[in-house]
């Protein structure tokens, strides 16, 4: 938007000399039509180029506007995935975790710095291919219902959870954990407790 914006700049004030000289000239000289004629297409460019100088300047505000907004909104949503209780997980097509808030965490017994690289699969504790057929499904953009397994976290015993899957326009799958062991959800919150161990 800068370089563009300085070339129209460079071109109306081309034009504008340009415009001046051939006043100056016609000036001294008597009744000149071609002259007249070719100050009327200058005075049209430089009219022109004013125009589309002026509706630049708008769309690089507009643009701007738009770009704080962006990344406002950006920021929240950082937010509400970092502080959010519900486990969630960020993955590639392949499995392999992106990133991971702190619920989940605290619901895979590791801590986030060592979950991102890892393939989701190892919390998995059977039914692995069936959770990618499922994964493959949610990345292709179709509907599928949330998919039901166990989840092995790290150094604990089994439970069972229901995941929800949402395509990110970068790609990615946004993974949705909750846990529906009735008496493990009913304790949840007072077992997990945040956790630093080495992966």
């Amino acid at each position: 938007m800068q370089l563009l914006e300085q070339h129209i700049q460079e071109r109306l004030g081309a034009a504008l000399h340009t415009l001046a000289t051939i006043e100056q000239r016609a000036a001294s000289t008597p009744d000149p039509r071609g002259i007249q004629n070719l100050l009327k297409l200058v005075r049209q460019l430089v009219s022109d180029l004013e125009s589309c100088y002026k509706r630049l300047k708008e769309a690089g505000a507009q643009q701007d506007v738009m770009q704080r907004r962006l990344e406002t909104a950006s920021r929240r949503a950082d937010l509400l995935f970092d502080s959010s209780p519900t486990p969630c997980v960020v993955v590639e097509e392949s499995g392999r975790i992106v990133d991971a808030n702190a619920a989940a965490g605290r619901l895979l017994n590791t801590s986030l710095r060592h979950l991102p690289g890892k393939s989701f699969e190892l919390f998995l504790a059977r039914d692995r291919d069936a959770f990618f057929t499922w994964l493959l499904r949610i990345a292709r953009g179709e509907d599928a219902q949330p998919w039901t397994g166990a989840l092995r976290p790290r150094e604990q015993r089994t439970r069972q959870i229901t995941v929800a899957g949402s395509t990110e326009a970068t790609g990615q799958i946004a993974l949705i954990l909750t846990v529906t062991d009735a008496r493990e959800a009913t304790v949840l919150d007072a077992v997990l407790q945040p956790v630093d161990v080495v992966a």
